[in-house]
């Protein structure tokens, strides 16, 4: 099985996105009280800090980029979200103590500090609108040598509001305090990440930046009112969710984006979103549904000019022709995209469509072209610092010398391949790289390696929707079961990998009657006819039982 999905079928070819070198965990305007907050952990044995921030999505992100210095340092973080129960936060921290988790941490570093959020939800709705003191935050100016007591530094999380109250409703506790942090207001913060999401093309290279800057777009979104801006900011949180392979998440979301283009009459935001959607469709084995959105996006590319956008679409479909079989179709469409990006000297379309072409020369047998073209887009690929286009070249050049029988190279590229995708939490290439590896060991006769891979490789595309995926694991699955001579399992599973492969039309659909007939060959006719009427009843039950 050779990978359907090169890099050219990024959905974040189509969103505005931060350069490959990171920015900082945290924006400018936190850094300063970061190092402030960092400061006082490392040196505090008890007492308390008082830390100023408004939005919770920011106290995560402050802390995220504290944890892995800190831990350095030998100091661990337990974190207590309090809400509207505490009826005393002393009592519920004392509680909190006892617990697996924080001896847990504690049986781990040195100091254990303890982290708490959630002070406003301790204070009823009545104590809001009413001149009197909450009972709660009241509370911690009667205990006011609790903190200390504990031994363990503690950072208490307030919004700007509480941080008024405070002087007046717990004054001693307020005057116990060893200092306070102050981060910056929400306006300012919103600044600052509108800068990182939209500062230029580029990458992300690990799951965890993906992560941060899903926050970060979940932050924007919430304080948004502007409906172009906002549609952007949902066409890229799909982008970010797409290529993680959330894909319910990632379709509603750019469905949300779609309809506020329409609304806006913006056709470059409808062509970026139904082709994104096309992508998705492709992806999960859809190939009418795709194709007809990409032609959708294409000719509203064509009517706005948009090169970049037409030979993106050119491109997919090309994809969409090679992935059916029709080589000749899919190789004028390669070229005429390949004409564009080369005329734009767009290199990540280069690249792209380089290890398109290397393979369709692989699928025709011709290998010696197919590597020449493969290196071609390695070399792009890794001087743009393209971690994902990178991952899916080596596995292409892996299957190239699985193919050729080079097993030794073949794993070595396999393995080089998954670790980058699984750093990147590419779910879909995860799958690809399993299932090729599960060939691998199927090849050399390791078969309970295999089992065990292509059981894994077929859980992810399950999950994902990929019809595609699940016909090709499940038919490699019924020649594992032939092999092991369990004729009924093998069969089965020819025939559900055959029933979807001609639903899409795909060019595999011939080995999965070769298999079948090979079956029928080898049992004769009687046998394979009594086989097949088993089999067929066996699947109609496990539908009639849902």
């Amino acid at each position: 099985m050779t990978a359907r999905h090169g890099p050219g079928q990024n959905p974040a070819d189509h969103v505005k996105r931060e350069t490959a070198a990171s920015p900082p965990a945290l924006s400018p305007a936190f850094v300063g009280p970061g190092k402030q907050l960092g400061a006082f952990l490392r040196v505090a044995e008890t007492g308390y800090t008082i830390c100023v921030c408004n939005a919770p999505a920011d106290r995560r992100r402050i802390l995220d980029s504290l944890l892995p210095e800190l831990a350095d340092d030998d100091i661990g973080v337990f974190e207590l979200e309090l809400d509207k129960s505490a009826a005393s936060i002393p009592g519920r921290v004392r509680v909190a103590l006892t617990t697996d988790a924080f001896k847990a941490l504690a049986a781990r570093f040195a100091t254990v500090a303890v982290s708490i959020t959630g002070a406003e939800a301790t204070i009823t709705a009545a104590e809001r609108t009413s001149a009197g003191r909450p009972k709660v935050i009241q509370g911690l100016n009667q205990q006011r040598d609790w903190m200390d007591q504990l031994g363990h530094p503690i950072l208490f999380w307030v919004s700007e509001w509480l941080l008024g109250l405070l002087p007046r409703i717990a004054p001693d506790f307020w005057a116990g305090r060893s200092v306070v942090v102050q981060f910056p207001p929400a306006d300012e913060v919103r600044a600052q990440a509108y800068t990182e999401v939209s500062s230029g093309p580029g990458t992300f290279n690990s799951l965890e930046e993906a992560k941060r800057r899903i926050r970060i777009y979940q932050d924007l979104l919430r304080g948004e009112t502007d409906p172009k801006t906002k549609a952007g900011f949902l066409h890229n949180l799909a982008v970010l969710h797409h290529a993680l392979g959330d894909l319910d998440a990632a379709r509603k979301l750019y469905n949300q984006s779609l309809a506020i283009a329409q609304e806006l009459g913006s056709k470059t935001g409808i062509a970026q979103v139904l082709h994104n959607l096309a992508a998705i469709t492709q992806g999960q084995g859809d190939y009418t549904e795709a194709r007809k959105l990409y032609n959708q996006s294409l000719a509203v590319n064509r009517e706005l000019g948009n090169e970049t956008g037409i030979a993106q679409d050119l491109h997919q479909l090309a994809m969409l022709a090679h992935d059916q079989g029709d080589y000749a179709e899919a190789r004028k469409l390669y070229d005429q995209s390949f004409a564009i990006v080369q005329e734009l000297g767009d290199k990540t379309g280069i690249a792209g469509t380089l290890h398109q072409l290397a393979m369709l020369a692989h699928d025709q047998g011709t290998y010696a072209e197919a590597r020449k073209l493969y290196h071609q887009s390695l070399a792009i690929t890794q001087e743009l610092g393209n971690k994902a286009g990178i991952a899916q070249t080596l596995h292409q050049l892996a299957v190239l010398a699985h193919d050729q029988g080079d097993y030794a190279e073949a794993r070595k590229l396999y393995d080089q391949s998954l670790v980058t995708k699984q750093e990147l939490g590419d779910k879909a290439g995860i799958a690809q790289n399993l299932h090729q590896l599960a060939m691998l060991a199927q090849h050399q006769g390791d078969y309970a390696k295999a089992r065990k891979l292509y059981h894994q490789s077929l859980a992810i595309v399950q999950k994902l929707d990929d019809k595609a995926g699940i016909a090709e694991t499940t038919a490699q699955l019924g020649r594992l079961a032939e092999v092991e001579k369990d004729d009924r399992t093998a069969l089965g599973n020819y025939t559900q990998a055959l029933s979807i492969f001609e639903e899409l039309k795909s060019p595999y659909r011939d080995l999965a009657k070769k298999d079948i007939a090979r079956m029928r060959e080898r049992l004769g006719d009687e046998a394979f006819k009594k086989l097949c009427d088993e089999v067929v009843a066996e699947m109609e039950g496990l539908t009639a039982n849902g």
